[in-house]
Formats: C-alpha cells, structure tokens, sequence
C-alpha cells in the first residue's frame, strides 16, 4: 500500500474511533496512539489540538470527568509553553 492510501486509511481509521463500551481508555488511547505514531513515520504527524479533539469526541458521557481534566491539563500546558494570554494580564 503506498503512503497516501495508507494516510487515509489511517485517518478514517482514527476519525471513526470511540471508546466501545467493553474497552478501558487505556487500551483506546493506546490505538489512538498506535495510529498517530504510524502517522507521524510516514511524515503526517498530528498536531497535539488534533490529536486531543479525536480522543474527547471518540468518548462517552461516562467520562465527562476525564474530559474536564484532560482540557484543563491542556490549558494548562498551553499556559506553560506560550504565557499568560492579554485577558490574565489585564486584570491586574
């Protein structure tokens, strides 16, 4: 199979994922990061905004906890690597 079939195979693959309801997360984000990572050895890696919209939107209801904290780590790693935004810094 040649590298675009092979992209787009992956990608459907991971556009069409959720979390079945006999499945642990850990076992759905370790296929979510098989396929990134076979993505990225064929040089289309997927951003990190990317990459977290697949994993929240493949998850059920259940996990509405595990979302909130996965975004704020989010937030908070955005806030790590570029600063405070202007609205934070304004309010002092």
């Amino acid at each position: 199979m040649d590298n675009l079939a092979h992209a787009l195979d992956l990608k459907r693959m991971l556009m069409n994922i959720s979390l079945g309801s006999d499945q642990i997360v850990h076992s759905y984000l370790l296929f979510i990061k098989t396929i990134a990572d076979s993505l990225t050895t064929i040089q289309l890696p997927l951003f990190d905004l990317e990459l977290s919209q697949l994993i929240i939107t493949g998850l059920h209801e259940d996990y509405n906890s595990f979302v909130t904290i996965f975004l704020c780590f989010l937030e908070l790693k955005h806030l790590m690597i570029y600063g405070l935004s202007c609205s934070f810094m304004s309010n002092g």
